[in-house]
């Protein structure tokens, strides 16, 4: 006959908690950029850009950009987007942006998702019933 000591317990019974810390910069962003391309997306893993062509498409928290090429630097938080051209220079395919209160198209856009300003070139907006078209704007 076996007895077993009640005082021994089996060490593998035990729940075990591993905890580890995790440094994060200062200057990340506060969620993670999701991105997309339709044609092509190309990294450089040493200066952190992100260049995407055809159909782009870049979502952050409630703002969402699409354009023909973008180019997101991910040491500094900008994306950089341009409108598709013809062999004219005439816009083919708008840049368009939501900010989740507004919608914007645009021939060029250079913003920063850190502190979400940027410079907005040849934009079309619809406010209210109006539609308004400005060269240079500061979001």
């Amino acid at each position: 006959m076996l007895l077993r000591d009640s005082t021994l317990t089996d060490s593998s019974s035990r729940q075990r908690v591993d905890t580890f810390t995790l440094k994060i910069s200062k200057d990340s962003l506060e969620a993670p950029v999701e991105y997309e391309a339709r044609d092509s997306a190309v990294g450089y893993a040493q200066s952190k850009v992100i260049e995407l062509y055809g159909k782009a498409k870049t979502k952050y928290q409630t703002s969402s950009l699409q354009a023909p090429y973008m180019k997101l630097n991910q040491a500094t938080g900008i994306v950089t987007a341009r409108a598709g051209r013809d062999s004219t220079g005439a816009v083919t395919d708008y840049i368009e942006m939501n900010d989740g209160q507004s919608e914007y198209k645009s021939d060029s856009l250079d913003y920063n998702f850190q502190n979400q300003r940027g410079i907005i070139r040849g934009t079309i907006s619809q406010q209210g019933e109006m539609f308004v078209h400005s060269q240079i704007a500061k979001k």
